[in-house]
């Protein structure tokens, strides 16, 4: 046999034995994508932050931020992508509660940095 078809005999054994390599090769580990709502939940239980104390944290922080006055005729709702969801008894509470947005939203930042509220939505029960 000479050389050139050695060579050729030794690259169709490679080949083959490569194709064989890749035929049985075990497909890599691809984690499959996790809904956000999932890791935020993980997230909040890490931090000791379930969903009956993330409510009862907004409800006290929004007592102390909108005052005993507003308080009473308000329910603080869900944070849905930064904006807290208010309830609102009446128009003049609605009206008032627009005068005091700003410093409510400021003191609500302060107290609760990580829920990241970005604005305050208020709605008339």
């Amino acid at each position: 046999m000479d050389e050139k078809s050695q060579s050729d005999a030794l690259d169709a054994v490679e080949e083959a034995n490569l194709i064989h390599d890749l035929e049985n090769r075990s497909a890599p580990y691809i984690p499959r994508a996790k809904k956000i709502g999932t890791l935020v939940r993980k997230l909040m239980v890490s931090r000791g932050i379930s969903d009956e104390q993330s409510a009862m944290m907004t409800q006290e922080q929004w007592r102390i931020a909108a005052g005993p006055a507003l308080a009473q005729y308000t329910t603080p709702g869900n944070i849905s992508r930064g904006i807290l969801y208010v309830a609102v008894s009446d128009n003049l509470v609605l009206q008032e509660l627009h005068f005091s947005k700003q410093k409510i939203l400021s003191s609500l930042k302060a107290a609760l940095p990580d829920f990241k509220i970005r604005d305050l939505k208020f709605r008339i029960q």
